[in-house]
């Protein structure tokens, strides 16, 4: 089977994604793993995967200001942003599952002929550092820098228009989000039980999830103070603003 860095097979192996491997074409239909969970039930084989304490699934606490990016596990501090210190809503708590596997739609391969690809792909890292006072002053009297160590990012891919992905808790079947349910589009566990098609009733479904993975980086912190009267918050012109200092 092709071998992915989790980052990249969000993108290239995410529910609905078609790909084509030993001259057989196959539709990612949800997340399994011939290696079952520790204690996981036969017929459940995705429901340890969605118990926090597993380590796969999480809350995730967003900022939806565009020039920040913050996210964080755990809720903030007076639901407030303590990066930009924008409000932290109901609205910007989303659930992320990390994949611990990919498989086809119902186990197998599909006809060349239904080979339709339903993309969708992961945005922007985000992260939820936040420097905590560890600025320090420079020459410039407007500018404070900081360098932070093992910092987490996480990339996630949200789906068409950030409505996600719908996954059965029980057999780990996925769709992106739409009109139409699991059962109904005909997606059934994505795995075979004793040389056969596994049997799920999907009666657990958890829809809207973001489907993500995290690792750990160095960071530096760059804040500059801007002076109010001459530049006003203006998205476009900081956007590229702070473009062009990243690159």
């Amino acid at each position: 089977s092709p071998q992915r860095s989790l980052d990249i097979a969000i993108n290239e192996y995410a529910p609905g994604r078609t790909i084509v491997v030993d001259k057989k074409t196959y539709k990612s239909g949800g997340f399994y793993s011939p290696v079952p969970f520790k204690n996981s039930d036969y017929y459940s084989p995705a429901a340890e995967y969605f118990k926090p304490e597993n380590g796969y699934f999480f809350n995730l606490y967003m900022c939806n200001n565009p020039l920040c990016g913050w996210f964080g596990r755990e809720k903030p501090k007076d639901d407030l942003c303590p990066f930009c210190g924008q409000p932290i809503t109901e609205e910007n708590t989303r659930e992320m599952i990390k994949p611990w596997g990919f498989a086809p739609v119902n186990g197998k391969d599909i006809p060349e002929s239904e080979a339709i690809s339903d993309m969708t792909y992961s945005g922007d890292p985000c992260y939820s550092a936040t420097p905590s006072g560890d600025l320090s002053s420079t020459k410039y009297k407007n500018i404070k820098v900081a360098n932070a160590e093992d910092q987490e990012i996480i990339v996630l891919n949200k789906g068409h228009d950030d409505e996600g992905f719908d996954v059965c808790t029980k057999c780990g079947a996925a769709q992106p989000h739409g009109d139409k349910t699991l059962r109904e589009n005909l997606i059934g566990a994505p795995y075979f039980q004793s040389g056969r098609p596994a049997h799920c009733d999907h009666a657990n479904v958890d829809e809207g999830l973001f489907v993500g993975t995290s690792f750990l980086t160095d960071m530096f912190f760059l804040q500059i103070e801007l002076d109010s009267e001459k530049i006003t918050d203006n998205d476009l012109i900081l956007k590229s603003a702070s473009q062009t200092l990243a690159e």
